[in-house]
């Protein structure tokens, strides 16, 4: 489907056969499409491909087959309840889910990079429950999540953090291979009750990172015997 096709159409839905392969750049961008069934047969979606389709309803499967989601990819996308991450994604572009509001955010075990705001929202009665970082992850990029998010669960082992990225409003939870914590990853979260370890040895933590980054006191949970 090439670049700007259905851009601005006005129908609702579309049946895409299994023979296409690739949805190119803005796609479908603004158009009042409802609902869309993304066949296995592809492997690319483009940059802006279904950005402002803000009639866009339900739940959302990636495909099985792509590996890489562009940037604005479902940017506006407001009423999309939740997405199912293949198991071949590796690449999240920059503001790909901005200003979409699904509850829970559980990314696969091949994802190696994660853009600039990638989940942010502006919606602030909106709460994402929870959002799980696989040990894959080489690179998270500026705030790819705002404030309103109940709880994180971190695996990543050697990751490279833009700017600050997470402020829980209850928990963060760090895995078993994790061995130490990206200095921008939690900077300038002055409450965060519970900060849990599953490592026997909790992740270690630049000096400062207490003096500029959580003010008042947070519970610290090792594994029973440590």
């Amino acid at each position: 489907i090439g670049k700007s096709c259905f851009s601005s159409a006005e129908f609702s839905s579309i049946e895409i056969p299994e023979s296409i392969e690739t949805i190119k750049a803005r796609a479908f961008s603004t158009s009042k499409i409802e609902k869309i069934n993304l066949p296995n047969s592809i492997t690319e979606i483009g940059d802006s491909a279904f950005m402002l389709c803000s009639s866009l309803l339900g739940p959302l499967n990636i495909p099985k087959r792509v590996k890489h989601i562009g940037k604005n990819t479902f940017y506006g996308c407001i009423y999309i309840s939740s997405v199912t991450f293949p198991d071949s994604l590796e690449t999240i572009g920059d503001e790909a889910f901005k200003n979409c509001t699904f509850g829970d955010i559980k990314l696969p075990s091949t994802v190696k990079h994660i853009g600039n705001y990638a989940f942010n929202h502006f919606n602030k009665k909106k709460v994402i429950a929870r959002i799980t970082i696989p040990d894959s992850t080489k690179t998270i990029g500026t705030d790819i999540i705002n404030e309103n998010h109940i709880g994180v669960i971190y695996n990543a082992e050697n990751c490279t953090v833009t700017k600050t990225v997470f402020r829980p409003k209850k928990s963060i939870l760090f895995g078993r291979k994790v061995k130490s914590v990206p200095y921008n990853l939690l900077k300038h979260n002055y409450n965060i009750p519970i900060i849990i370890s599953q490592n026997t040895i909790p992740p270690q933590i630049d000096d400062d990172f207490f003096n500029d980054s959580i003010k008042s006191f947070a519970t610290l949970y090792v594994p029973k015997g440590y």
